[in-house]
């Protein structure tokens, strides 16, 4: 390796840890720095491959060392170190953007989870049933703690905001919630106020979506909140009036009317239904784009080892002399095609994963709550069961074209 890898090389490995453990700290672009992370992080192992390649072949070829095939197909991806990662790179790209996306998506998921779950501390909920929303009549006849949900804006973005209307089941950090009373206050979560800047005292402009802003003044500092701002339901009310009732949460079973166009329902239940739709729509767009994303990288495996395979013409023809079946010698690039995968996926994995390490911690951060790293690891198995395919594929059929013998 030249100078200039080792030193860019490392660089670049550098910036994407720095990134990675930056992510750490962020609340509001955790989803930018992780690509930037693993973008670096891909950079640098690509200039560094001569150096981080052979250990990995070593590791990876152990299983089949003792076969003559293995050894063969071994010490040809330690000589030829840089045609090893020059193939092993497009795998790496595609596999680590794969990881890095559904684990992404998963991981966010199971923490908006437990973000949901930490903020309904009951055991029934009164919903709406054909009904856009619930009906002040439902509302009043079921008792329990009910929210209005709405969009409020300040600084250069949108937050979520709630209306609430009794006690909230939000820790406390600073402040009172009993003082959120009126139209001239509220309530942030630790991350918003931290995001902003804010403190109990706090006088910031807040645009409602009636387009009217007015200052309100933090009165509480919360952890584990449901939403960024929290308001009083009848402030959500004056400025948003097509707000609609959010389901209200019941801690105990409680008879309403039948004429209010509301069922009660087992908090459990309606959660995993809520999930399990958002789940629904939210993996038909991610499939979609590591779909997109598998089609154009795999035009880049076929490419490469293509060409690379027909390079390697003479090296093959010479086998073939040397005593070779065609059979072993098609065995031969089949097998350097999977060790060439095997690399790229183990190294795009380790990319994925430095990112999501740091997404994982942000998460937690912001949130209060432990989040876990979770990885789709089905999906994540079918792209490399795809670049797998597609390496042999190409692999071994102009191999197999190329022993054989010239037509008279």
């Amino acid at each position: 390796m030249t100078a200039g890898r080792w030193v860019f090389g490392a660089l670049f490995t550098i910036v994407g840890v720095v990134l990675g453990v930056f992510i750490a700290g962020e609340s509001d672009s955790v989803i930018q720095y992780s690509f930037y992370a693993a973008g670096t992080l891909i950079v640098g192992l690509s200039l560094l491959a001569p150096a981080v390649i052979p250990p990995l072949v070593r590791a990876v070829s152990w299983p089949v060392r003792s076969t003559a095939i293995g050894m063969l197909v071994r010490q040809g991806a330690l000589t030829a170190v840089r045609r090893t990662a020059s193939t092993a790179a497009p795998v790496l790209v595609t596999v680590g953007f794969a990881v890095l996306v559904t684990g992404m998506v998963e991981t966010n998921v199971g923490a908006n989870g437990l973000r949901r779950a930490a903020a309904v501390q009951a055991q029934w909920v009164l919903a709406p049933q054909d009904t856009p929303g619930l009906t002040d009549a439902a509302v009043s006849a079921a008792g329990g703690s009910s929210t209005l949900p709405t969009t409020v804006y300040t600084g250069d973005r949108p937050f979520s905001a709630i209306g609430v209307a009794g006690k909230s089941k939000a820790d406390v950090i600073a402040g009172d919630l009993q003082d959120l009373r009126g139209g001239q206050t509220m309530a942030v979560a630790e991350w918003t106020a931290r995001e902003r800047g804010w403190r109990v005292g706090t006088a910031a402009p807040v645009v409602f979506e009636d387009g009217r802003s007015l200052r309100l003044t933090v009165v509480a500092v919360l952890k584990k909140a449901p939403a960024d701002i929290l308001l009083t339901r009848q402030t959500v009310r004056d400025h948003d009036p097509s707000a609609l009732t959010e389901p209200v949460y019941l801690p105990t079973l409680t008879a309403v009317p039948a004429d209010t166009g509301a069922v009660i329902e087992k908090v459990t239940d309606r959660m995993a239904g809520i999930e399990e739709h958002e789940d629904e729509l939210v993996w038909v767009f991610v499939l979609i784009l590591v779909g997109l994303s598998v089609g154009y990288s795999a035009i880049s495996i076929a490419n490469t080892l293509l060409m690379a395979t027909a390079n390697r013409t003479t090296d093959l023809r010479t086998l073939r002399l040397s005593g070779a079946t065609t059979g072993q010698v098609l065995r031969t690039v089949a097998l350097e095609s999977t060790l060439v995968v095997a690399i790229g996926a183990l190294l795009g994995i380790a990319v994925a994963v430095t990112a999501l390490v740091g997404i994982t911690t942000g998460l937690t951060n912001m949130i209060g709550m432990t989040v876990s790293m979770i990885l789709p690891w089905p999906i994540i198995g079918a792209v490399i069961g795809i670049c797998l395919l597609l390496a042999v594929a190409v692999s071994v059929i102009p191999a197999r074209t190329a022993l054989q013998p010239p037509r008279p």
